[in-house]
């Protein structure tokens, strides 16, 4: 019981994680250098990362949690990850420039649903500070 009361606490703690986080750690995988994994794989490209920082921005609009972790993957691709307290679980890899993958796995359920995410064209600025502050300007043509 002591152990699931510390995972418990150890999700909530991943699960409440900032929106500068989240742009900060997308921002990173960009930065990762050719082989980051030791098996030769290339880091996402500007274009999969500029998608990455669009489809944050509509999840936090649309009222999702941060993501428990955000990871590259050896397809040079960057994964979203939530691990739901009820047991559920989501991941969004961002496959293209114009489209992502959502994985959902309901607490018990055999089989992911599967769903095609289309990620319009949104033009991003990044803007790092001297101290390390980051900030992301987005252009859609649309008021913030």
């Amino acid at each position: 019981m002591k152990h699931a009361k510390k995972s418990i606490r150890r999700l909530a703690a991943l699960q409440s994680q900032t929106r500068e986080d989240t742009i900060s750690k997308i921002l990173a995988l960009y930065r990762l250098e050719r082989d980051w994994d030791g098996e030769g794989s290339d880091p996402p490209d500007w274009d999969i990362t500029e998608a990455a920082l669009t489809l944050a921005r509509w999840l936090r609009a649309d009222g999702y949690r941060p993501p428990c972790f955000i990871t590259a993957s050896v397809n040079a691709t960057i994964y979203f990850e939530w691990h739901f307290l009820n047991g559920d679980y989501m991941e969004i890899e961002v496959m293209t420039p114009d489209k992502a993958e959502r994985r959902f796995v309901a607490a018990g359920a055999k089989e992911a649903v599967i769903t095609s995410i289309p990620i319009a064209n949104v033009e991003i600025h990044v803007v790092e500070s001297r101290w390390g502050l980051v900030s992301v300007i987005e252009d859609d043509g649309q008021p913030e």
